[in-house]
């Protein structure tokens, strides 16, 4: 069964049709030249939080710490996402006397740096919980998926999931739901002698890695473009989406208030002629149907 299909002229023109909350597909391109597209999809690339499942796995893995530490995984988790979606203070606002006049704002040019330190220090907390090898493995199966994940994820021959999140988190995840083989890219844990958590892998995968991880699986599997579907939630995952791919922006009508400051700063606006399609839906099943036209 094929769900109701539009075509949006523009990005403000797509989310005003999200909110309307009756069509599930919004093309950006013209309707035969989505079909078209559609059936030269072999492989996919896909973000995990939001996406494949609907919640977040630092909330999940943050149950299994004390309630202090998990206190300060929350604050520190509020302190990120705070500063990310803030502009910087205004010079005027601040002397140098204060404490806090670099560190009380956020700096586009120092968000890499950001991401990489907030993971850091995530997973420190985790050492010092002293979490082991098997409980994320316990948390990884609570992580329930987005209905039709799973039957996406087995359609495509290749596949792979780029997350700013844990790779062994998700490959617990992948073996539970039997969706192997599936590639990963995300932050790899170390563990000692007694599987608890010791550190991480220097390599780690944040936000702006997404971007050179497509590229590296395209390249490791002699993936084409055109037979690649890219999908994700976010303007950070708009990133990762090649000019020559299918790229799919999931958008749930009632996720819609949340995700427009995120697309207002992260300037989604200049990026709309990357996206091929807006998902508006809680489930992937619409997009499924429109595979199988």
């Amino acid at each position: 069964m094929i769900e109701k299909i539009v075509c949006a002229y523009s990005l403000s023109n797509a989310l005003k049709m999200v909110e309307c909350g009756d069509t599930p597909l919004i093309s950006r391109i013209p309707l035969h030249k989505l079909f078209e597209r559609a059936r030269r999809i072999y492989h996919g690339a896909f973000d995990f939080d939001g996406t494949l499942i609907p919640g977040s796995q630092w909330k999940a893995t943050s149950t299994l710490m004390p309630p202090s530490l998990a206190a300060q995984d929350e604050e520190n988790r509020a302190i990120y996402w705070k500063q990310k979606h803030e502009q910087p203070i205004r010079p005027d606002l601040v002397d140098l006397e204060d404490p806090d006049w670099f560190h009380g704002g956020f700096y586009p040019e120092n968000l890499k740096v950001m991401d990489g330190a907030w993971i850091a220090e995530t997973i420190r907390l985790y050492s010092e919980a002293r979490i082991t090898r098997a409980q994320i493995a316990e948390v990884a199966k609570t992580l329930h998926p987005r209905e039709g994940a799973l039957e996406l994820l087995q359609a495509m021959e290749k596949r792979v999931i780029i997350t700013f999140g844990i790779e062994q988190l998700i490959q617990d995840w992948v073996e539970h739901h039997q969706v192997h083989p599936t590639s990963v890219a995300a932050s790899r844990l170390k563990f000692n002698e007694e599987n608890r958590v010791h550190g991480c892998h220097i390599n780690l995968v944040a936000s702006h890695t997404k971007k050179c991880a497509v590229e590296r699986f395209r390249e490791v599997g002699k993936i084409d473009g055109e037979n690649l579907l890219v999908m994700g939630d976010s303007v950070v995952d708009v990133h990762m989406m090649g000019t020559d791919s299918f790229n799919v922006l999931i958008v749930p009508p009632n996720e819609l208030d949340r995700k427009l400051a995120d697309f207002r700063e992260g300037n989604l606006a200049s990026m709309w002629d990357r996206i091929t399609l807006i998902l508006a839906s809680d489930s992937l099943i619409p997009f499924l149907n429109l595979l199988n036209v």
